[in-house]
């Protein structure tokens, strides 16, 4: 199921590394599409001034205005200024033999190198060692940068490590690894994230072009996410409970399942924590340079790699909600300002998927076990369809659920998909 994502995005390449050293791994990874690298700078142009050489400085910058989910700061640059970390670069040097469009050859340049902005207003961008334009028509240049910069190296046990990257020169390939399937985000009262989680939004961006193309000025790059955004919206219907200072408690979810409709399928994106219990489930990550969405989610069928990394079912939330929102069904129908409560929301890696049923677990009026209810939703499905349904990268998907407290059963009002745009960025611009 999950493989019909390849003709979504046009994948290029498949990299795969053994399960037995992994653990339950998908393939997700960036993907230069460039001819065999070689390693040398530029040897056709000698700078012969400091003049010079501050113009043939390759620049590389991140846009003002790019947005983190992960933390309260307002763009990507102040997030980089206050936990200084800057953003990864790989990028490659390609020179066509003028007698022979095939001859192409490719150096490496930006080896995972970090790009820090030096200052609050990002008015210069510094990373070591410098590198130079070669200015010639006949050169081209591609850059992939990603968000946060990471090391080269995994710990001892590479099935639970934290994020890392490998670059294999000989398919030029880099790759992300180890990114968890969910990632739950923490949210503030209005339902924006806070800042205050572990979440990770991986951002990635590139360019490609000549020394005319850029004309000497930075190589902006203009960043946006690898992942998928899904949240959890929900209200209830029938008589409402009334909440008082003696009594708090209104209608309260306690756990959202997510299940395949069938016993057989397998339709659920797998969280579950490895066998020490020390990290969810994981994902290695790709992207090309021919197409900025070409983010992939592969599963081996020959190793029946369904099995692992789709489930048949996955808490999603099991803690005890607000009240949630009450909704007058005469006076709330055309209400413009009726908003549902924001449960919860993840950051996920974008697969295939179809078909899948919510089962909530709520109280009404209480905070005792025994008056908890269930009730579940018939099955529906979250994402686009091309080819199939899947979720994509840099995109939204919010799903509403709603129930009669009277016990008429759990509904899904609406599963709305849109690109993700950070709306609480205060700047003139932004960039998703």
């Amino acid at each position: 199921m999950i493989k019909k994502i390849f003709d979504i995005i046009n994948a290029n390449t498949i990299i795969r590394r053994p399960l037995s050293k992994v653990g339950p791994l998908m393939l997700f990874a960036i993907i230069i599409s460039v001819l065999p690298i070689l390693t040398s700078c530029n040897k056709e142009h000698n700078v012969t001034s400091i003049e010079e050489a501050d113009q043939l400085k390759i620049k590389l910058g991140c846009s003002v205005g790019t947005k983190a989910v992960v933390n309260s700061k307002e763009d990507l640059i102040s997030q980089m200024r206050a936990n200084d970390k800057g953003f990864g670069i790989v990028g490659f040097k390609m020179v066509t033999n003028p007698n022979d469009p095939d001859d192409v050859e490719t150096t490496t340049l930006f080896d995972n190198f970090e790009v820090k902005p030096v200052d609050d207003a990002a008015s210069a961008w510094a990373y070591s060692p410098v590198r130079y334009w070669d200015t010639r028509s006949n050169v081209l240049y591609q850059f992939i940068g990603y968000w946060p910069k990471l090391g080269n190296t995994a710990n001892s046990d590479q099935s639970i490590s934290d994020p890392y990257v490998t670059i294999n020169d000989d398919d030029k390939v880099l790759t992300i690894h180890n990114i968890p399937n969910w990632q739950r985000v923490a949210l503030n009262d209005q339902g924006v994230a806070s800042g205050s989680g572990s979440e990770i939004d991986f951002l990635t961006s590139i360019r490609e072009g000549s020394y005319a193309d850029f004309n000497s000025d930075v190589v902006d790059l203009t960043f946006s996410h690898l992942l998928s955004k899904f949240t959890i919206k929900a209200y209830y219907i029938g008589p409402k409970v009334e909440v008082t200072q003696e009594n708090p408690y209104g209608v309260r979810i306690k756990k959202i399942t997510l299940k395949s409709p069938g016993e057989n399928d397998k339709n659920v994106l797998d969280g579950v924590k490895n066998t020490n219990n020390s990290t969810p489930a994981s994902t290695d990550f790709k992207r090309s340079t021919t197409d900025l969405l070409a983010t992939q989610v592969t599963t081996d069928q020959d190793v029946n790699a369904n099995t692992v990394d789709m489930v048949n079912s996955y808490v999603l939330f099991n803690e005890e909600s607000a009240n949630i929102q009450y909704k007058d069904e005469i006076n709330d129908e055309n209400n413009p300002h009726f908003t549902p409560t924001t449960v919860a929301q993840w950051l996920m890696i974008p697969h295939v998927w179809k078909d899948v049923q919510f089962v909530v677990e709520y109280s009404k009026g209480s905070s005792n076990a025994s008056d908890t209810k269930t009730q579940e939703s018939s099955p529906v499905t979250i994402g686009k369809e091309y080819d199939d349904y899947a979720t994509l990268p840099g995109h939204s998907y919010t799903v509403t659920l709603y129930f009669d407290v009277s016990n008429s059963g759990l509904k899904v009002e609406s599963v709305a998909v849109e690109e993700w745009t950070e709306h609480n960025v205060t700047r003139e611009f932004y960039n998703w």
